[in-house]
């Protein structure tokens, strides 16, 4: 890298040299784990320019001027005679004047150095471990471990779980019976512990040892023991889930096999509506069709396209047979048999059969006085042999039952898969039921829309009923005023005459010579003189 060109870059740091120069002695304390800037990070003017040369000039300060008393001597001159210690008054002057010059150290480098140095670790040679040749070493350290850990919880000896397991007792439950056969002893373990106990009579063996050789040697079919003891545990729950879903199974397939069924009638009429979309064409004329088409009348559209041909049998399920509507209710028991599979039952009852054979065979051996386990097994039998034969039984009925189903609609009945075809059912009724929805839904804003337009026509007719109330009313309010009016001009009119009839008659009748003559009261007339 080129150097930088003056005026720029920083001093080196105190206490190291560049390249080239002496090697810097390594650090016998503990490292700080800083994060270093990069050198060319660090510009003239930084921060950290301007410590590194403070730091620089207080070294250089130290190297050119020793260090002095206040008279210019030696340190140790103007000591006290008698105690050779130089008086408080020089040493605080001292520490000021260091202070000044800034050539103390801010760091005590002596106590950083008794703080953090790294101690020394003496190497201890290691011992070579002795191996104990009175120890077991037949079993894995971790299967000896896991062995342990199992009889801990049993809180037995080995010898206590041998009697417990030929005892048949009742504590011996499912999960410990489980975890029994999990540190079963296999051949080979057993063959390292008995040839390690015939080379060393006096070899050490703790429990997972002494259980595992005990195990070995006086239940060497422990394993299958365990297995067939929890068939019997489990059988219970077992059995009650495969006569479940028999039922089950058995309540869908009858459902489908009722031919009066409004299911049934259902598929007439669709029936009746394909063919007669197709008829003339080479799909028309047909006796049935596969479920899978009930899936497809969504997909045909109407005319318009607003509408698909299963609203159209909906619309006419509706309004001609209403009563086939709730054929998706009907079908329920078909709903909950489509997520079982006749496969899956069918070898749930062969598991059945094969362990009782099992429990057979176990009994005919026999065992010890002692060993309870083959009465256990008998007792099971005697109480559980004729729900495993029904069982059975009930599974081949059901097999020659989805046959009958199969062929009952037209299909293989070899490839008949019975969940695909429960699911292709319950998809259209689902389809069906919400088709129905949205029909009703539709039906529903229908009638409300005419409501209001009812009430807006109602309103309307209010309006113009009583706009023309208002009218009538005032056009007669107008007539009469004008009546009125012409009333009042035809009185006025008759007293203007009046009036004037009535100043002739004085102006006739005035005379000097003559005595004035009384003036005759006429009858004022009246508004209906004046009508007439």
């Amino acid at each position: 890298m080129p150097p930088p060109p003056p005026g720029f870059g920083i001093p080196p740091p105190p206490g190291g040299f560049g390249r080239g120069g002496p090697a810097v002695p390594k650090s016998n304390m503990k490292t700080l784990h800083w994060k270093k800037l990069k050198p060319n990070a660090v510009q003239e003017g930084s921060l950290w320019s301007t410590l590194q040369k403070k730091q620089l000039e207080k070294k250089q300060a130290k190297v050119e001027k020793p260090e002095s008393d206040d008279s210019g001597g030696e340190i140790g001159e103007g000591a006290d005679s008698d105690t050779g210690s130089v008086p408080a008054e020089r040493k605080d002057s001292k520490r000021e004047k260091e202070k000044k010059a800034g050539a103390k150290d801010v760091v005590d480098l002596s106590l950083l150095q008794t703080m953090f140095e790294k101690k020394k670790v003496e190497k201890k040679e290691k011992k070579k471990a002795e191996v104990d040749t009175s120890k077991s070493h037949a079993l894995d350290g971790a299967r000896a471990q896991n062995i342990g850990i199992m009889i801990s919880f049993l809180k037995k000896t080995p010898e206590e779980i041998l009697k417990s397991l030929q005892a048949c007792e009742a504590d011996m439950t499912r999960d410990v019976l489980e975890g029994i056969l999990a540190i079963v002893p296999q051949e080979d373990e057993v063959e390292k512990l008995s040839k390690e106990l015939a080379r060393d009579p006096n070899v050490k063996w703790g429990p997972p040892e002494k259980f595992c050789h005990l195990i070995g040697t006086e239940m060497k079919d422990c394993a299958d023991r365990l297995k067939l003891w929890i068939f019997t545990l489990d059988f219970p729950s077992q059995y009650s889930d495969l006569s479940d879903d028999i039922n089950t199974f058995d309540g869908a397939l009858t459902t489908l096999l009722d031919a009066d069924s409004k299911f049934t009638q259902i598929l007439s009429m669709v029936l009746e509506i394909g063919n007669t979309m197709n008829q003339g064409t080479m799909h028309g004329n047909t006796a049935g069709f596969s479920m899978e088409t009930l899936g497809t009348l969504g997909n045909v559209k109407s005319n318009d396209g607003k509408h698909s041909l299963l609203d159209f049998v909906v619309m006419q399920v509706l309004q001609n047979q209403p009563e086939l509507e709730s054929f998706t209710h009907d079908l329920h028991p078909v709903a909950a048999a489509r997520s079982i599979s006749l496969s899956d039952v069918s070898k749930a009852a062969q598991s059945l059969s094969a362990g009782r054979d099992r429990i057979r065979r176990r009994i005919d051996k026999g065992g010890a006085e002692n060993d309870l386990y083959p009465q256990m097994l008998q007792r099971f039998l005697d109480d559980f042999d004729t729900k495993i034969t029904d069982g059975i039984t009930k599974v081949e009925s059901l097999s020659a039952k989805t046959t009958q189903v199969a062929q009952f609609y037209g299909e293989d009945p070899f490839s008949f898969d019975p969940g695909q075809f429960f699911s292709m059912i319950i998809g259209f009724s689902q389809e069906f039921d919400t088709t129905v929805k949205a029909h009703r839904e539709k039906e529903l804003r229908k009638k409300r829309q005419e409501a209001r337009e009812a009430k807006k026509k109602l309103e309307e007719e209010k309006k113009q009923k009583e706009k023309a109330e208002s009218a009538a009313k005032t056009a007669d309010d107008e007539a009469k005023e004008e009546r009125l009016k012409k009333k009042t001009l035809s009185i006025q009119a008759i007293k203007e005459r009046r009036m004037r009839l009535v100043g002739s008659e004085e102006d006739s009748d005035w005379d000097d010579d003559k005595p004035v003559k009384q003036k005759k009261t006429k009858k004022p007339m009246k508004v209906s003189d004046v009508a007439e």
